[in-house]
């Protein structure tokens, strides 16, 4: 009797020291339906840090589906019930509860539902066109849009305009006399060539053309017109996938967004960092290296924290998203040059 009492007491003390010293768990499920389970060891913007018997797994966010917690492990909560429910005294018989019986015609439980988000509408063009007097930021993406229309002039106070995803064949000349075009954005169209007009606009700082059939000459024409425009052409078939398309910004995020970018370009790497955690959350990757390049400057360097987070995560960005491991190569070395304790990766 004592012998089965001292047994009894220490696999007590052994489940309620389980319990108290185990960390949550989580459950990630990836897009590649690859299901990884537990414990969460660390976080930042790109990156979530689990820790698997002992190794740690680092999961880019951008390939993660859902991510599910627990409490506590599953056999800890087990014994712990056991404990509470089912401990007698030594002086009391112990009796087997049977287990639960389970119907044979019982119907299965369906499966759990994931809710799909609510649509927002987009304003078609004609209630945009309502506002042209007022309105700063466009976006006419995704649309199936195969034309635009010669209207598009009477927007004259435009500053961002936002036409990708669409089956646009060629643009309207009309185009060149939106003089205070700051950024366009010409993304996954079905472009062959650019109108002559549009080197009239001369303020435009970003020109976004990839995923289009325009040939070289044509960018390197226009290029030389506009040299104070950036314009940015990727091949990388990454960039153009499905799954990676990136999303529209509301107007609200477009005026945050630009100005952040004046922000960024002016010399702030705090700008330059927030503004390409705000675009990889938009699974805007091109939009985010750029800012990431600008707050990671080589020729001048600066030590500061946030200049030094925007070369890790354009060595990121270069090395998972555009294949680039040799420039992701070239910012990790940069940081080990001016700030090797502040390195994520061994420095040589």
């Amino acid at each position: 009797m004592h012998a089965s009492v001292a047994v009894r007491s220490l696999s007590i003390l052994i489940a309620s020291c389980v319990s108290l010293s185990a960390a949550p768990l989580l459950r990630v499920v990836l897009k590649d339906s690859t299901v990884i389970e537990g414990a969460r060891d660390s976080e930042n913007f790109n990156f979530l840090v689990v820790d698997v018997n002992g190794s740690k797994l680092s999961l880019l966010k951008t390939k993660i589906d859902t991510v599910i917690e627990t409490a506590a492990p599953v056999e800890a909560k087990q014994d712990a019930r056991a404990d509470s429910a089912g401990h007698k005294t030594a002086d009391q018989e112990t009796t087997e509860v049977p287990p639960a019986t389970v119907q044979p015609n019982a119907p299965p439980k369906p499966p759990a539902v994931k809710p799909k988000p609510v649509p927002v509408r987009k304003a078609s063009y004609e209630e945009l066109l309502e506002k042209a007097d007022t309105l700063t930021v466009l976006d006419l993406s995704y649309r199936d849009m195969k034309y635009l229309p010669e209207s598009i002039t009477r927007f004259k106070a435009l500053r961002h305009l936002d036409l990708k995803g669409n089956a646009l064949a060629e643009l309207p000349c009309e185009i060149g006399d939106l003089t205070r075009l700051v950024s366009l954005d010409l993304r996954l169209n079905r472009l062959s060539s650019l109108p002559p007009h549009m080197c009239n606009l001369m303020g435009m700082r970003t020109l976004f053309i990839s995923g289009n059939r325009l040939d070289r000459d044509a960018v390197f024409h226009l290029q030389r017109a506009l040299p104070d425009t950036r314009i940015v052409l990727s091949n990388t078939p990454a960039v153009r996938h499905r799954d990676r398309k990136p999303r529209a910004f509301s107007p609200e995020e477009f005026r945050t967004l630009d100005s952040l970018c004046r922000a960024c370009t002016g010399g702030s790497p705090v700008a330059c960092l927030e503004q390409g955690i705000m675009c990889v959350k938009h699974r805007d990757y091109e939009r985010a290296i750029i800012a990431y390049q600008h707050g990671c400057p080589m020729s001048a360097p600066d030590t500061s924290t946030a200049s030094i987070n925007c070369c890790e995560n354009a060595a990121r960005l270069k090395e998972s998203v555009f294949g680039d491991r040799g420039r992701a190569r070239t910012y990790r070395q940069h940081i080990c040059k001016l700030a090797p304790e502040k390195s994520k990766t061994p420095c040589d």
